[in-house]
């Protein structure tokens, strides 16, 4: 079923953050794809206002996230691919409740860049624990592996939080 467009500044900065997210992803073939197949689901979601399109979109960028934390090994490719995708996920969703509640016209710029902007401050945060938590969980360095798995898991806690919807 198709919802109410969201605002053209709410998908501009979903599809934003949803590219940085896949290309930050783009370490193989495998979430080379996932995130191109992700970015499109999303996109399809934010354009035509169907929420759960834009929510699997929106998983399926973590998931790029964390695949490509498990291909490439390095912990930078989660640090930016996994923030930026909830970014992605948590604008489009927002941007399709303002289209169903205010219509895309009525919806003003500012408590668009405002949630974006707190959404970016938990993200990066969320991040940013994640990590120091990476560094100093074990003596010897802790695998890639468990970043790859913590900060996706740090994000759905978070955004449960957050959201509490």
């Amino acid at each position: 079923m198709s919802g109410t467009a969201p605002p053209r500044a709410s998908q501009g900065v979903a599809l934003a953050a949803g590219l940085v997210a896949a290309l930050a992803g783009a370490v193989g073939a495998l979430p080379a794809v996932a995130g191109v197949a992700s970015l499109g689901v999303l996109a399809h979601g934010v354009i035509r206002g169907v929420r759960s399109t834009a929510q699997v979109g929106g998983a399926g960028l973590l998931g790029t996230a964390v695949v490509a934390g498990l291909v490439d090994g390095r912990v930078a490719v989660v640090l930016l691919a996994a923030p930026a995708a909830v970014v992605a996920w948590d604008a489009g969703e927002n941007g399709i409740r303002l289209g169903e509640r205010v219509g895309r016209e009525a919806a003003g710029l500012r408590p668009q860049a405002l949630h974006v902007a707190a959404t970016a401050v938990v993200a990066a945060g969320t991040a940013y624990g994640a990590h120091l938590l990476y560094r100093t969980a074990g003596t010897g360095g802790a695998p890639p592996l468990a970043l790859a798995l913590l900060l996706p898991g740090a994000f759905v806690l978070a955004a449960g939080l957050w959201l509490g919807e």
